[in-house]
């Protein structure tokens, strides 16, 4: 039997060819980390890409067979009603497998963590342990509320609920071997 194994990819380095190469190679998941649907903070968070090259990757890996994890962080500084909006656009025309929705915390060292503290949004003794990226305690972006953030956390969470109950019943449509492996897996002592 071959292994299975899964990889993550920058959405700059997805083509049909590597991930033909790779899925017929035993690779059965992707992972790439499409953040934001809005390119200026794609550049805030230091990504180097675009909302549309994640949008094509995400289409090139699911094409060739291999399953989609997406990543997605929200809350990041700069964010806006607007910019969660282009994010969950994204994350339904990317429409992957399994969507993984992360917010935004600043971590000593980074320089988003830097310019935070030089602006006054943390304090210089921020305990960054006490923070968890999928708890919304507080937004970093002056354009949204802590409120705020927190419904469109719940939002986006619910979108990406219903897409990784779609993607599950899709994936697994079209590749019945692996819902077979699954299944009979999980039935072994």
């Amino acid at each position: 039997t071959g292994v299975g194994w899964s990889a993550q990819l920058h959405p700059s380095r997805v083509d049909g060819a590597t991930v033909e190469t790779m899925v017929s190679g035993g690779c059965s998941m992707i992972s790439l980390g499409l953040e934001s649907g809005s390119d200026e903070l794609l550049r805030v968070a230091g990504k180097s890409s675009t909302a549309t090259q994640g949008l094509d990757a995400a289409r090139i890996v699911k094409a060739g067979g291999a399953r989609l994890l997406a990543y997605y962080m929200v809350g990041l500084p700069g964010e806006s009603a607007q910019t969660l909006a282009q994010t969950e656009r994204l994350m339904r025309d990317a429409s992957a497998h399994l969507n993984v929705l992360s917010v935004f915390t600043p971590y000593p060292g980074t320089e988003l963590y830097d310019e935070l503290v030089r602006d006054g949004r943390v304090p210089p003794d921020h305990d960054p342990g006490r923070c968890s990226h999928t708890s919304p305690d507080r937004s970093y972006t002056t354009q949204l509320t802590d409120a705020q953030l927190r419904e469109a956390v719940l939002r986006l969470s619910a979108v990406a609920d219903r897409l990784n109950r779609r993607g599950r019943v899709q994936f697994f449509a079209r590749h019945p071997r692996q819902l077979a492996r699954k299944v009979l897996g999980r039935r072994r002592p």
